[in-house]
């Protein structure tokens, strides 16, 4: 698995259609599907920047590929606060490194837990501590 990076994106506006192509071929990866409904939703909830005359660039491209991987386990809210602080030129690239990393990593796969509290216990510890370095980021900048 691969993310296009910031440089190989589109120098150029795009329309809602060709968005949503980019944006599911570099998820094909995972069983995500975004749809116009979903994109008019997080724009709606000030997630994500409004088109320019219904016209989408390359931080719409960043932002929609981040907040559709983020979406499977944080809320909107949360999403958008890892947002206040994020520059789409610099911070992609970043998040598009680490992802790769991890996904494709062949260190061997952790032990996973006993049983499904174990492992839901875990992913909320996760989730609370990615939450307060965000929210510890947010106060440093």
């Amino acid at each position: 698995m691969k993310l296009m990076r910031w440089q190989e994106m589109p120098n150029f506006e795009i329309y809602s259609d060709q968005l949503l192509t980019i944006v599911n071929q570099q998820l094909s990866f995972f069983p995500i599907e975004v749809t116009n409904s979903m994109v008019n939703n997080y724009v709606k909830q000030k997630v994500m920047p409004l088109p320019v005359k219904k016209k989408y660039q390359k931080t719409h491209i960043a932002m929609l590929i981040v907040l559709s991987l983020l979406k499977t386990a944080f809320s909107l809210d949360e999403i958008n606060q890892y947002f206040q602080n994020y520059t789409a030129a610099t911070d992609y690239d970043r998040f598009c490194e680490r992802l790769e990393s991890l996904w494709n990593s062949n260190a061997p796969a952790p032990s996973l837990p006993a049983d499904a509290t174990e492992l839901l216990l875990i992913t909320v510890i996760s989730k609370q501590k990615a939450l307060t370095l965000m929210t510890k980021k947010g106060r440093n900048e």
